[in-house]
């Protein structure tokens, strides 16, 4: 999903330069990293108060997935205020999977240390988005409903995926806090052995 913003935001002059000025793509370009950060803290939040990350994934994932179908018709329209809408619901519902993302790979990879899997999903984004960033530029040149049908195909798979997650509700934080005071409790536990062996 974050390689689809990706790819977003580099095909976005192309995608939209028949129906819009280049003022008025760079001020839906801004409108969609706006609503993002704001997303990004409204939805870091949520995380943090209720460390729900699967259930918080989905609703993004479906999210954009509902957005991105939508758009396929809205941004044929060619009218401005509707795409500068259209693009902000996808900055507000793209940009934030990075904030919940790496807090619940963190979770899901345990004890894979966060540096490593974080920088795994962020590779494996790259990977995915440089070649379809080459073939949808290519592919804009057919207009814009191609694109945007591509993009709802892979929205709506990546919210399908989203449904399949196993891990990620409170209770998985707290079995993992448990887990490590547990294997705290035993290394003591052993050390005080060792101590009264000696």
């Amino acid at each position: 999903m974050w390689g689809n913003y990706n790819i977003f935001a580099v095909i976005l002059s192309p995608l939209l330069s028949s129906i819009l000025n280049p003022s008025e793509i760079a001020v839906c370009g801004i409108s969609a990293v706006m609503a993002g950060l704001i997303g990004s803290v409204l939805f870091g939040m949520a995380v943090d108060k209720t460390q729900n990350y699967k259930l918080i994934m989905r609703l993004l994932c479906i999210v954009c997935a509902v957005i991105y179908t939508m758009s396929v018709y809205l941004i044929t329209l060619a009218n401005f205020w509707v795409v500068l809408i259209v693009s902000t619901l996808i900055g507000l519902s793209s940009i934030p999977i990075l904030a919940v993302a790496y807090p619940f790979a963190i979770l899901v990879t345990k004890p894979i240390i966060p540096a490593s899997s974080n920088g795994y999903m962020i590779t494996i984004s790259l990977l995915y988005c440089f070649p379809l960033s080459l073939l949808l530029s290519k592919l804009c040149e057919k207009g814009q409903v191609p694109v945007l049908i591509f993009y709802s195909a892979t929205q709506i798979v990546g919210a399908i995926c989203s449904l399949m997650l196993r891990r990620g509700h409170p209770g998985d934080v707290f079995e993992v806090e448990k887990s490590a005071e547990f294997s705290d409790d035993d290394k003591s536990s052993n050390k005080d052995e060792k101590e009264d062996s000696q």
